[in-house]
């Protein structure tokens, strides 16, 4: 085979594998990148959403409690942590809750899976109410034991979920929620444990 021919015949393949692979500049075919941009507009995986929702709640109880710390407290620790969950929290759920809304999903309370959960809810939910009524001290020593139970619940369902995830944007979200409630949690753990001591 002479030269020529090989080179005509290879320049004749290499056009025909060019005809039958899709390009990136071809406009039915999305490039990487519109592929991520599509991906992100859709809306998160339903156990993201059950924690989405979980997470708003939680937001809210935490600024609640947290504008009783600065009102109630006799420590100045507790209403600095008061202080830190009504700025941190509130604009944690504020971005939850854009997310929400650009990713067309409802931010919900999921039913309890089991009967434990929904005792461990019913629990919680006591203490809080009992929290609530309290002033001083014993809201101090309550308020604390409480930051840190919360929190602790919070950071293991958050750390389950984001290693679980496909979704960027709620990785994302998560990223930024776990290092501020490990802060809080450190705090409710020194409080814990000052408290004690006296």
């Amino acid at each position: 085979m002479s030269r020529y021919l090989f080179v005509a015949i290879l320049g004749a393949a290499t056009a025909v594998a060019a005809q039958q692979r899709p390009s990136l500049m071809d406009p039915q075919h999305d490039s990487p990148a519109e592929e991520q941009m599509k991906y992100e507009k859709t809306p998160p995986q339903r156990e993201d959403v059950e924690v989405l929702g979980l997470m708003h709640r939680d937001n809210a109880t935490y600024v609640r409690l947290g504008k009783l710390a600065q009102e109630r407290s006799t420590s100045a620790l507790v209403r600095v942590l008061g202080a830190d969950l009504v700025e941190d929290h509130g604009e944690l759920d504020r971005k939850i809750v854009k997310l929400s809304k650009k990713l067309g999903f409802e931010l919900a309370v999921p039913e309890p899976k089991d009967e434990a959960e929904r005792a461990r809810r019913e629990a919680m939910k006591h203490r809080i109410e009992v929290l609530e009524r309290l002033r001083g001290e014993d809201f101090d020593r309550t308020f604390a034991r409480v930051m840190r139970d919360l929190h602790r619940q919070e950071i293991d369902r958050l750390e389950g979920r984001r290693n679980e995830t496909r979704h960027l944007r709620v990785r994302a979200l998560y990223d930024e929620a776990l290092p501020k409630l490990e802060r809080h949690l450190l705090t409710a753990e020194e409080l814990v444990r000052a408290n004690r001591a006296t």
